[in-house]
């Protein structure tokens, strides 16, 4: 019998890309402010350079394209980034999941990964205090245990008071998510959002059951299929 149901956090409850856009947004208010240039135009710059050369140099790139960049600037424009108050919003299939399964009297927990103040605002955001009972940070335990290691996993299940094979955890990333919760005996499953199924990956990384869509492990969980 499932008595817990534990969530990765970005790209499995909400759309990272949006938190990346906010805060886009929020870094290309602050330039305008400060040097006049044109908010938008800075804006689809950002967002290009992250297509073109990944998240790396992002504002470093943006800056030399103004003849701007020094460091304690491109520091300043990651503060914005990482402290503004996201507009981002769970997808609609999470948020559906995570009224039922609070209806039927299930534990619901979070474990994320990523820096401590922006992960606290991404949840604050997106009002999940209001739908989980717990949330572990990993980087508030220390890089070394964020995900794949066990720890937040089975400070989780001792939190609920529950066995292994009595949770499941859900997330979208092969690479990190479900690796610590297969070693514990936890059922696994993967949304699969964005990222398709990895054939070329250990089989103890892979979830168990995949779905399209949070809602479909309603069913699963109560039992039903």
């Amino acid at each position: 019998m499932i008595r817990a149901v534990l969530f990765d956090l970005d790209d499995t409850l909400y759309n990272e890309m949006s938190f990346v856009q906010s805060g886009f947004r929020a870094v290309s208010h602050c330039v305008k402010m400060r040097f006049g240039i044109d908010e938008d135009e800075f804006y689809c710059l950002l967002l290009n350079i992250l297509e073109n050369e990944g998240r790396g140099k992002v504002f470093d790139f943006a800056l030399q394209h103004y003849l701007l960049c020094n460091l304690e600037l491109v520091n300043a424009l990651v503060n914005t980034y990482r402290s503004h108050s996201p507009t981002i919003h769970l997808y609609d299939d999470a948020l559906a999941a995570l009224k039922t399964l609070r209806q039927d009297g299930l534990s619901l927990g979070i474990i994320t990964d990523g820096l401590l103040s922006v992960q606290k605002n991404k949840i604050h955001s997106l009002g999940l205090e209001a739908f989980v009972d717990l949330v572990i940070y990993t980087d508030e335990l220390g890089q070394e245990y964020w995900k794949p290691h066990q720890r937040p996993y089975t400070m989780a299940l001792s939190y609920f008071n529950v066995k292994a094979n009595e949770a499941v955890y859900v997330g979208d990333n092969e690479k990190k998510d479900f690796k610590a919760a297969n070693e514990l005996g936890m059922f696994t499953i993967q949304v699969l959002r964005k990222r398709n199924q990895l054939d070329d990956i250990e089989s103890i990384y892979k979830a168990k059951k995949h779905v399209a869509s949070i809602e479909e492990l309603i069913g699963f969980i109560r039992g039903e299929t």
